[in-house]
């Protein structure tokens, strides 16, 4: 309890850092879903394991462990995509991304990276 609360002291200190979610930004699986269940001003301390504390870039390791803190500032909106090739390359890159998370047998974060990328090729489509 005493190391989660000076984990979260921790962040008035911390360099705020831009992040879009499900791009190759360097988070482990584990954050980037804590991350996405925060509201603007919450924080929490975060503990992953498993598959759940690697990169997207690294070999999951079972016994992984990663623990953090993490305030979600401020959603800033994403750049919407010019056109439909626009949106269906974003789509492709993902997908791409995805595969090769799934050939390196890491298929629960494919799954998650290929779902989010049709999400967000959907979202994209209705807005052009």
């Amino acid at each position: 309890e005493a190391d989660e609360a000076s984990l979260v002291r921790t962040l008035a200190a911390a360099k705020a850092r831009v992040v879009e979610l499900g791009d190759d930004h360097g988070l482990c699986e584990g954050l980037e879903a804590a991350i996405l269940g925060l509201k603007p001003g919450e924080a929490r301390v975060v503990v992953a394991s498993g598959e759940f504390a690697s990169r997207e870039t690294d070999a999951a390791a079972p016994d992984a462990l990663h623990r953090s803190a993490v305030e979600l500032v401020e959603v800033i909106g994403r750049d919407a995509p010019d056109d439909v090739d626009d949106a269906l390359d974003r789509c492709a890159k993902a997908a791409a991304r995805g595969d090769a998370l799934a050939a390196a047998g890491n298929w629960r974060r494919a799954e998650a990276l290929r779902t989010r990328a049709l999400g967000a090729l959907e979202e994209a489509l209705a807005d052009l």
